[in-house]
């Protein structure tokens, strides 16, 4: 309830009153969050006016940031990939080799079959090896998407009416 005054002047008189009046908030809105974590920090209070998008809350993503540093490290690693070069370019000479006895007839036709599904196979660990960093880096993303969804924001313009729990509490999923 809001006890409103109201004073109305004009010309000839002058006159002051009171009128009793609710006020209702055009839309409420309660934030909760999918995870089942503790609250590292709130970023506003009671009565704090937010614009949309304004961050409210951080929950714990500590683990996440070390799984993400792991991994952008793991992006970062090339020995996989080198090895498996070296391993083509040694393929490569190698039925070189072959393909040039083979001219001369000191080659039988299995062995230089041989070296060449084997420099097949050498190129495909290295297009493996590709795929993996590949997967590393899309891996990072995703971490930095599940850390991004542990910072509760105002989805709306606003005032902050009520906040049910205090850092260090652990919360729960909606139901």
């Amino acid at each position: 309830m809001v006890m409103a005054a109201w004073i109305l002047s004009s010309a000839w008189a002058v006159s002051a009153e009171t009128f009793e009046t609710f006020l209702e908030p055009a839309s409420v809105v309660d934030i909760s969050t999918p995870y089942r974590d503790r609250i590292d920090s709130v970023h506003v209070r009671e009565n704090d006016t937010v614009n949309k998008g304004t961050l409210l809350a951080e929950l714990d993503s500590n683990v996440l940031k070390s799984r993400l540093k792991q991994t952008r490290q793991a992006a970062k690693f090339h020995g996989g990939i080198d090895a498996a070069r070296a391993l083509v370019s040694m393929r490569k000479n190698k039925v070189r080799m072959l393909e040039e006895l083979e001219k001369t007839g000191n080659v039988r036709p299995q062995e230089l079959h041989v070296a060449r599904t084997e420099l097949v196979m050498a190129e495909a660990e290295v297009q493996r090896e590709r795929e993996k960093l590949q997967l590393r880096r899309l891996e990072a993303e995703v971490i930095e998407t599940e850390i991004a969804k542990k910072k509760l924001t105002s989805p709306i313009e606003g005032v902050v009416v009520k906040i049910y729990f205090f850092i260090s509490r652990h919360i729960s999923p909606a139901k």
